[in-house]
């Protein structure tokens, strides 16, 4: 969820990405991508926390926020 100033780009920038598919593979670049565009620092494995919440707990690991980033 984003909140703040942010938000309504946020969603907007949502609202147009063109995936057929929304499964998390997917998803995971399209909102590392949006967060790109909204932050003014440059997004990297020290300051971007990913995790995931479906069935279990997951913080992503610096290697695998570092492995999301690489896919934009």
């Amino acid at each position: 969820m984003v909140y703040g100033m942010s938000q309504d780009s946020v969603w907007s920038l949502q609202s147009t990405s063109q995936i057929p598919s929304k499964t998390l593979c997917a998803e995971q670049p399209i909102a590392v991508s949006i967060l790109k565009q909204v932050m003014e620092e440059t997004v990297t494995p020290n300051n971007v926390d990913i995790a995931k919440v479906a069935q279990a707990y997951h913080l992503y690991t610096p290697q695998e926020v570092d492995a999301v980033i690489s896919h934009l």
